[in-house]
């Protein structure tokens, strides 16, 4: 009798748990109630009425019809009454729907062309904006939302401070500073494919600067003035493309941070919400062109010299190593100064750097998918200086300074012995 009342409790038990698991399951399921097509001037929304904020894990276009693009959604739904508002659009031709296995579905919106789009969340909306390919434009067109934030403006100028791009294996990272957040506009044109972004009532102060990239399918990239006469002051950045692609937009503070993928990288969209602010990353010297970049800015936290607490003796590298396993970068300069080219490589390396004070010099290169050491002991090469590395800490000294205390060192250790 007790082994049978034994067995019911465990039977309940087992059953209890496996229904447990069945609701948290399907609580954790994102409903899509609504997908609905909004047509601006310059762009077209695709916008996604979800119960909760959902996960894209991957977007990309289409191999085989290469006008549609595919939205992957983990762990989401469709609600009983879903419904799809297609409208009048210039872009969109359908939108379809298909239910995978193990709660995942994929939402393919076909278009009449590829055009750049990105994605992002607003007011617990998910939105992708399709940036549509302006032709025959007559005069400069605003955005209707746009034109809503520049109503509401104070009468005030920014300053375009900065641009920084920052190149990967499988990424290319653009940050435009500016002295705060500006009210900005995004689309594209033809001939060439670009992707423009405009900053109002914002001044560039140096002359135009174009950094010609030529990877991820990005020719180049320009920022310069476009427009000064009343009633906007308008700052532009630029991307030329070989094609449309998507790509991401974080605004932090002041800073509107792009970032283009490799095919294969851009599958996985990253988080919807913006992350916490943190401080912008440091901007690399001016590229190599004729005219002149912005400035380099000086934001990277270099360590005191005399705070450097000298554990172990460190080595002088007087040669390039036979090995490098350093990540790959590629770099542009000319006449970069040489203790912002070294600043830059140790903020890519997560190395605190510091500097004797006869470290100076300039650098001008063109390095494609080289390791960051190598970049560095043929920098240093270059300018007669040495390294050594001590824990996270990189020192930058003249090579004749370092060869001087590597003897003395030697000395002190022979008359210890």
């Amino acid at each position: 009798m007790k082994w049978n009342n034994f067995l019911k409790i465990l039977s309940v038990s087992c059953m209890l748990v496996l229904l447990n698991g069945y609701v948290l399951n399907n609580e954790a399921l994102v409903t899509i109630n609504e997908i609905s097509v909004k047509s601006g001037k310059l762009n077209t929304l695709i916008i996604f009425e979800t119960s909760a904020p959902p996960t894209i894990s991957e977007t990309y276009y289409l191999k085989d019809t290469p006008s549609t693009i595919v939205l992957e959604f983990s762990n989401a739904e469709t609600a009983e009454d879903f419904q799809i508002s297609r409208g009048e659009s210039l872009l969109v031709e359908d939108i379809r729907v298909e239910k995978m296995e193990d709660n995942d579905i994929h939402v393919l919106i076909d278009l009449k062309e590829q055009v750049p789009y990105r994605i992002y969340a607003e007011q617990e909306q998910t939105i992708v904006e399709l940036n549509r390919i302006q032709r025959n434009l007559n005069g400069y067109i605003i955005d209707s939302a746009t034109e809503e934030e520049l109503k509401k403006w104070p009468k005030k100028q920014l300053l375009f401070k900065e641009v920084g791009i920052f190149e990967e294996k499988d990424m290319v990272n653009v940050t435009a500073k500016l002295d705060e957040k500006a009210i900005t506009q995004i689309f594209a044109l033809e001939n060439p494919l670009r992707l423009v972004i405009d900053f109002f009532h914002t001044l560039y102060p140096d002359p135009t600067f174009r950094y010609p990239l030529g990877k991820l399918d990005i020719q180049r990239v320009r920022t310069g003035q476009f427009e000064t006469a009343p009633p906007y002051t308008i700052a532009r950045l630029v991307f030329d493309l070989n094609r449309p692609k998507f790509y991401t937009l974080l605004s932090e503070k002041e800073s509107f941070i792009f970032k283009f993928y490799e095919d294969e990288i851009a599958r996985v969209t990253p988080a919807m919400a913006p992350p916490a602010p943190r401080p912008a990353p440091p901007v690399p010297p001016a590229p190599t062109e004729k005219e002149v970049a912005p400035p380099v800015p000086t934001e990277v936290s270099v360590v005191p010299e005399q705070v450097i607490e000298v554990r172990v003796r460190p080595t002088v590298l007087e040669a390039p190593e036979v090995g490098y396993t350093g990540e790959i970068i590629s770099m542009k300069f000319k006449d970069a100064d040489l203790r912002d080219v070294i600043l830059y490589l140790g903020h890519f390396a997560g190395l605190n750097v510091v500097f004797d004070p006869e470290v100076r010099g300039t650098v001008t290169c063109d390095l494609q998918d080289v390791p960051w050491d190598q970049t560095l002991d043929i920098i240093l090469k270059l300018n007669k200086m040495g390294k050594t590395i001590d824990g996270n800490v990189l020192r930058i000294a003249p090579m004749a300074a370092l060869t001087r205390e590597d003897e003395e060192q030697r000395k002190l250790e022979e008359v210890n012995y």
